[in-house]
């Protein structure tokens, strides 16, 4: 069975299998912040399915040869700088906007349109 696969299995289990933590790793942070997570997926990276953990940094969205792009569109929708956040870690950045900004309007959107952010143990709300 492929990595995807025990990946897809898993989100029925009560816990990540250890081949999804020793390759992604723990989600256990990135899920405080679910739902700016799933903003900064969709509109800042422009992702609707990603698999996320707390060692994920904006290098595993894309292939550009700087941040900067990104930077960017972080600030234009944010209102945060965060190209000082070392290694661009997402959950640093994410820590950092939620701590900052002064906006809260991912909190205030339909969460419908936003991509699901769990944890590989976590079950998903569909076909239940």
């Amino acid at each position: 069975m492929g990595l995807l696969s025990r990946i897809r299995n898993a989100i029925g289990a009560k816990q990540a299998p250890a081949e999804i933590e020793s390759a992604y790793g723990p989600p256990d942070r990135i899920l405080q912040y679910r739902w700016l997570a799933a903003d900064y997926l969709q509109m800042v990276l422009g992702q609707t399915d990603a698999l996320v953990s707390d060692e994920s940094t904006l290098w595993d969205f894309h292939d550009e040869a700087t941040n900067d792009a990104y930077y960017q569109l972080t600030l234009e929708r944010y209102g945060v700088n965060v190209s000082d956040v070392p290694d661009a870690l997402l959950i640093d950045i994410l820590e950092k906007i939620n701590r900052e900004s002064t906006s809260r309007f991912w909190m205030m959107e339909d969460p419908s349109t936003f991509p699901e952010v769990r944890s590989a143990g976590e079950r998903s709300s569909e076909g239940e």
